[in-house]
C-alpha cells in the first residue's frame, strides 16, 4: 500500500506541477441561498488553464456506474459558482480528478438546466417537509454514513400519516 500511495502522490504531483496552471482557489467553501435555505459545501479546487476555468471535485476510485451518486454534488458546485461569479460561460468546465485511477486526467461532468431545477424542487420539498423520514439500507450512502444508529431507531412511521 505504501507503493501505492506513494505512486498516487507523484503522478498527482506530476499532473499538477504544470506552470500553464495557476490555481484560483483551493477547498473554497461556498454558502449560497436557494429558497430560503442555504446551500454549504467547498470546491475543491478552482483553477484556469489556457483561458479556460476548471472546478474540480476530487474523487476516489470514481466508476461510471455510480455516476448518479455525483450529480448533487456537481449540481451544487455549478449553481454556487454560477451564483458566485453571476454567469458561467462557454470557459467554466466542471469534472472531477479520480485520485486512484490508473489515467490521471480532469474528466468533465456534463450539467444541464434539469440539474439545476431538480436542486431547487428538492430543496424546496426539504424546506416544506416536516418530517424526515430515514432511507435507511435504500441508498448507497448509508454504508458509512453517520447517522447510521440514529436512523436504526427510528419509530415514527406512523406520525406521517397521521400529519398528512
Amino acid at each position: 500500500l505504501t507503493t501505492k500511495a506513494a505512486s498516487i502522490l507523484l503522478s498527482f504531483c506530476n499532473f499538477f506541477q504544470d506552470e500553464s496552471i495557476i490555481p484560483i482557489g483551493i477547498s473554497e467553501e461556498y454558502n449560497v441561498p436557494v429558497g430560503e435555505s442555504v446551500l454549504s459545501d467547498e470546491f475543491d479546487l478552482i483553477f484556469s488553464k489556457n483561458n479556460k476555468i476548471y472546478v474540480i471535485k476530487w474523487v476516489f476510485n470514481y466508476k461510471d456506474s455510480h455516476h448518479y451518486l455525483y450529480n448533487f454534488d456537481f449540481i451544487s458546485m455549478y449553481y454556487a459558482y454560477g451564483h458566485k461569479k453571476g454567469i458561467i460561460n462557454n470557459n467554466v468546465y466542471f469534472g472531477y480528478y479520480d485520485i486512484m485511477a490508473n489515467k490521471h486526467s480532469i474528466e468533465l461532468f456534463n450539467i444541464y438546466k434539469e440539474d439545476i431545477q431538480s436542486l431547487e424542487y428538492w430543496i424546496n420539498a426539504i424546506e416544506n417537509k416536516e418530517i424526515f423520514v430515514p432511507r435507511r439500507g435504500l441508498t448507497y450512502y448509508c454504508k458509512r454514513c453517520p447517522f447510521d444508529n440514529p436512523c436504526s431507531k427510528w419509530s415514527g412511521w406512523n406520525k406521517e400519516e397521521n400529519n398528512g
